[in-house]
């Protein structure tokens, strides 16, 4: 996947991958002062990708992480960033020939796919019907 293309030419982050053994949990992180985002590396590549695409949105948003951001603020940056994945890899997913050839879009087959929990079910229904009503 070319990440510079999901970014509208902006300067694309460098990726590191880091191993659960560092102390670090979480899949992924993006620090816009570095231009950097981390991954975890216990992932397949699929969600490799996914976490990326998602820390990209932060990116994408002009998120800035920081301890004394409010709790509101971090769930409504984490949904933004979120939306951003589903809406990429439901652009992907449209533009596969074998996807798109049918009137209806099974959701769960997209969301199976990806490796997406069923969580985003109304995200990515949200998503298709904005490509779709769009022309993708």
């Amino acid at each position: 996947m070319n990440y510079r293309e999901l970014l509208d030419g902006s300067e694309t982050p460098e990726i590191i991958t880091f191993t659960e053994d560092t102390g670090v949990t979480s899949k992924g992180a993006y620090f816009p002062d570095l231009n950097l985002i981390l991954v975890n590396d216990k992932y397949t590549d699929i969600e490799h990708e996914n976490i990326i695409i998602h820390e990209l949105g932060h990116k994408k948003c002009k998120h800035d992480h920081n301890s004394i951001s409010a709790p509101s603020v971090k769930i409504k940056q984490e949904a933004q960033a979120d939306q951003f994945m589903i809406d990429t890899r439901a652009k992907e997913w449209l533009e596969e020939e074998n996807n798109n050839e049918s009137d209806t879009i099974n959701i769960y087959d997209f969301l199976s796919y990806f490796h997406f929990s069923k969580k985003y079910y109304e995200m990515a229904e949200k998503s298709f019907k904005k490509l779709l009503q769009n022309g993708l």
